[in-house]
């Protein structure tokens, strides 16, 4: 079977919650991958996105303002953006809550909901991301 052009599980399931979350009305990154439980430690957001070589300007000027309000919000103490050394069109977040309630607030908010409507055009790809919870061992 040849799966170079077939979507492997993993992605298809992303693709399907992304949609779910955002007919809820939440705004959060699409290729989520989430556990049932609640979360009492903190909540680590990886996600990649892969954008058309002609907006990577764009995409940027388009993330700064995010980056610098949600470093702003309580309950965020990671929030980093990276560009692949080598292969300058992808992208990289890194996100640190403190808890569920604190990722939920980011993932709710007007910004995040704006960004994710603008950069939409500009990605290559639908963006991957997976959701870790880091419950705090007692």
């Amino acid at each position: 079977m040849n799966t170079a052009n077939t979507p492997n599980l993993s992605c298809r399931v992303a693709r399907m919650l992304s949609v779910s979350l955002l007919m809820a009305g939440t705004a959060l990154l699409t290729g989520c991958k989430t556990s049932s439980g609640t979360s009492d430690g903190p909540v680590i957001i990886a996600a990649r996105m892969h954008v058309k070589s002609e907006c990577v300007g764009a995409f940027k000027q388009l993330a700064a303002p995010l980056i610098e309000t949600t470093r702003q919000e309580p309950g965020c103490l990671q929030y980093d953006f990276y560009q692949e050394a080598q292969d300058s069109t992808v992208f990289f977040f890194y996100e640190v809550y403190a808890d569920r309630a604190a990722q939920e607030l980011h993932s709710g908010s007007d910004y995040l909901a704006r960004f994710v409507q603008a950069r939409a055009p500009m990605l290559c790809s639908p963006s991957e991301a997976t959701i870790y919870d880091g419950a705090r061992k007692r």
